[in-house]
């Protein structure tokens, strides 16, 4: 009893934690698995809170194609 409790423990931890180190695709489907939990009977409000995950997607997307050009950019000024 002692382990099934401690394995559920470590697993909610696993999974509340997801937004700190998955990735920007991993992040994507928690959010959307999230939005069909939080509105299980409003499908207006999960296709808005969908939409919402898209627009952080593509935000993440952004942010780190930018970091990879500066990054670039960074490099052929130290030539």
């Amino acid at each position: 009893m002692k382990k099934a409790l401690i394995i559920a423990l470590l697993l909610a931890t696993v999974v509340a934690t997801v937004p700190l180190w998955g990735g920007c695709d991993l992040n994507q489907r928690y959010c959307n698995a999230t939005c069909s939990i939080k509105h299980l009977n409003n499908d207006m409000k999960a296709a808005g809170c969908r939409a919402r995950c898209s627009v952080e997607n593509a935000k993440c997307h952004g942010a780190e194609a930018s970091q990879g050009l500066n990054d670039f950019m960074k490099g052929l000024q130290g030539r």
